[in-house]
């Protein structure tokens, strides 16, 4: 990138500039002709080294592509009725989305699954982890992804949609911690306990109108 070459620039005049200071006489060293370009080549080196950092901070979303599609993440239970992702995969087949299913066991890999999706959607079937009717976070086969175990989304999401049909998942401590963790654009889910049958209908119409 140019901001490359203006460091090449900065530092050689930096080096040419040191190796004059140690070669020649102090008179020349205070010249202002000296100290003008000395001062030329800092600026250039410091506004490098700003572009630098910006990069660094921003070059995580960059890098990552981000497609439109929907990735279906699925945690089944053996008690369920049907496969809620299956389907959505089957319909996005029909619809010709693009998109990706993945069944998940473990909140390792679920937490995994989510920094890494290539579309910009991304759909999570599961449950509602519930404690006297309070939700704890998604539910996984080894345990529950609650806000507490969101740190390694930190601003991971940014640029992404989150679809959750979890019963409860809307709940708005979680939805505003889950947000302002991973920084995701959107957080849809239920504040209810929608069955089956209607998570499945929403989705349809969803992704119909989306």
């Amino acid at each position: 990138m140019w901001f490359k070459s203006l460091r090449v620039v900065s530092s050689s005049l930096i080096l040419i500039l040191s190796l004059i200071n140690v070669i020649t006489s102090q008179t020349f060293v205070r010249s202002k002709k000296y100290f003008d370009i000395l001062y030329f080549a800092s600026c250039i080196e410091y506004i490098n080294i700003s572009l630098l950092l910006l990069n660094s901070k921003t070059s995580y979303k960059w890098n990552r592509m981000i497609e439109n599609g929907v990735l279906i993440l699925e945690c089944l239970a053996d008690s369920d009725p049907g496969s809620e992702g299956r389907f959505l995969s089957h319909m996005f087949k029909l619809m010709k989305v693009k998109h990706q299913y993945a069944e998940v066991h473990t909140r390792y890999q679920l937490l995994a699954l989510l920094k890494k999706s290539p579309f910009s959607l991304i759909h999570i079937a599961t449950h509602g982890a519930m404690k006297d009717n309070k939700f704890l976070g998604f539910w996984t086969k080894d345990g529950n992804i609650t806000a507490g175990l969101l740190k390694p989304l930190e601003g991971k999401l940014d640029g992404y949609s989150i679809i959750s049909t979890a019963c409860q998942s809307g709940d708005k401590k979680f939805r505003d911690e889950f947000i302002e963790t991973t920084l995701c654009d959107n957080f849809i889910a239920p504040k209810g306990n929608p069955k089956f049958y209607n998570s499945i209908f929403f989705c349809h119409i969803f992704y119909h109108k989306y």
